[in-house]
């Protein structure tokens, strides 16, 4: 049966120039996502591994085997995505934010991006005529218009939307790490570490449990340590991450230093206060659940529910009238 399938499969396919280019042109998107894929995965292993070994040099060995290739097909494929780069410099900051609050911290981040966008965009549609011409029956051209033009819109939208979600996991993750950190913060300063200092021994510990987090306060370590001031540092930290969080917590800090205030006890009220907001969004999650379940319980089981007490009234008053 499998066979036959596709002896008919070819039999409905035309070597058209058309079919040709489409299918190089499917390989090539392929490979490409390959390419992208296998660079992103290496990155992240390494920004983890640099975040738990707390290396300041980061980075990959040069002299390891593959680095040169690895590096030759990562600059091959960030010229080819900076052809489809904005020169809105607006634009391109604003994505820029976004990427890194995604995650992304190349900086050939944003032409990827871009570039990844336009060939989603031009693929989808060639894989649609591609498949198109595989069908036994002839599809309507103005219903190929059509579909192909919805398709261009989906390869533009749908890595925004992935991009929209994957922040919004990651600052999810980090609101609800982040009384944690203040916690062991809190404890480091009473036991007599510098502000600067409980930060790295904080990172070090909490990237065991959030490695995103413990990268971000590695990074701000690393600002302190070359000569940057704590606000700025937690200004780049709230940047990259997106939590308001952390910008009440610069402020705090800056109050306090200003007013000549306790630092461990104020640090001390804001975690009680930390705690308390992660868990009354506990709260506000488990009293939304009855209402979520109302669509499902009036889609899947009201009708069930339905059917299995009317069909027995259904089949007696069948049989009493016959």
């Amino acid at each position: 049966m499998a066979n036959s399938l596709f002896e008919q499969l070819l039999a409905n396919w035309q070597t058209e120039p058309l079919h040709v280019a489409a299918l190089v042109s499917l390989c090539v998107f392929l490979l490409a996502l390959l390419v992208a894929g296998v660079i992103w995965e290496r990155e992240a292993i390494r920004r983890r591994t640099t975040a738990a070994i707390g290396s300041s040099a980061g980075g990959r060995d040069k002299r390891s085997p593959g680095y040169a290739d690895e590096k030759r097909v990562s600059e091959l494929f960030t010229r080819a995505s900076a052809l489809f780069t904005p020169a809105n410099r607006d634009q391109t900051t604003a994505v820029r934010k976004q990427l890194v609050q995604a995650g992304f911290l190349s900086p050939n981040a944003v032409p990827i991006f871009y570039g990844f966008r336009v060939i989603l965009a031009a693929s989808l549609p060639i894989v649609y005529f591609v498949l198109s011409g595989l069908l036994p029956f002839e599809v309507p051209g103005y219903l190929n218009m059509a579909v192909g033009a919805g398709l261009v819109i989906v390869g533009l939208i749908v890595p925004a939307v992935l991009l929209d979600w994957r922040r919004a996991k990651r600052r999810e993750r980090y609101r609800h790490t982040f009384p944690d950190f203040m916690d062991l913060l809190v404890v480091c300063i009473e036991s007599g570490h510098s502000l600067p200092g409980a930060i790295e021994r904080v990172g070090k510990e909490i990237a065991q449990s959030c490695p995103d987090f413990g990268a971000n306060l590695h990074l701000v370590s690393l600002e302190l340590r070359g000569g940057g001031t704590l606000t700025e540092a937690l200004d780049g930290l709230f940047e990259r991450t997106g939590v308001e969080e952390i910008k009440s917590l610069r402020m705090l800090l800056k109050q306090s230093e200003e007013l000549g205030a306790s630092i461990a006890r104020s640090l001390r009220v804001y975690s009680d206060e930390m705690r308390d907001k992660r868990l009354m969004r506990a709260e506000a999650k488990a009293h939304a659940l009855p209402v979520k379940m109302t669509l499902p319980l009036g889609i899947f089981i009201f009708p069930v529910v339905m059917m299995v007490v009317m069909i027995p009234v259904v089949i007696r008053i069948m049989n009493a009238f016959p």
